[in-house]
């Protein structure tokens, strides 16, 4: 009987470890509301490649972040980055190396509404690149990466994340 038992026992803490150690669960940041875009905005902290960060995005019912003003990427930068500063995120933009576009994951066109952050890539690129935003070295910034670095990214949500 008590062999049994602890049998038992140890399949219900294994079943439990296996729940908290699936690849679905991200540590994350607090849920931050902007009223002026009437959105919420989550960080998630696990490193991530630009493909499995759109996924795990879809998964809970957002997409990667897409800035559509400046005063969104200081606010989104500064609230939602800023509470783990040293970290790069990624966002929902990227240049597709086939027809040198700038695509977002939302399908809006991207059209530098950074004025001060604006990453421009002169000369094209010959691989599909990825924008993040960079560490606040000398203040909050953008930048372009490949898509095989693993890295922070930044879910935004019309409604209420699942």
């Amino acid at each position: 009987m008590k062999r049994n038992l602890q049998f038992s026992m140890v399949l219900a803490v294994g079943a439990l470890a296996a729940c908290f150690s699936s690849a679905s669960f991200a540590a994350s940041s607090p849920l931050i509301h902007l009223s002026y875009t009437g959105n919420n905005y989550k960080a998630y902290y696990d490193s991530r490649y630009w493909g499995g960060a759109k996924d795990y995005c879809a998964s809970v019912g957002g997409h990667l972040v897409v800035f559509n003003s400046d005063i969104e990427f200081t606010e989104v930068a500064s609230q939602v980055a800023g509470l783990h500063p040293g970290d790069y995120y990624w966002v929902g933009t990227k240049i597709q190396a086939s027809n040198q576009q700038y695509k977002n994951v939302t399908n809006q066109s991207y059209f530098g509404v950074h004025t001060v952050y604006n990453p421009q890539i002169s000369g094209g690129v010959s691989s599909d690149t990825y924008l993040e935003i960079t560490p606040p070295a000398n203040g909050w910034g953008l930048g372009w990466e490949p898509a095989n670095q693993g890295q922070s990214f930044i879910c935004e949500f019309e409604s209420a994340p699942l």
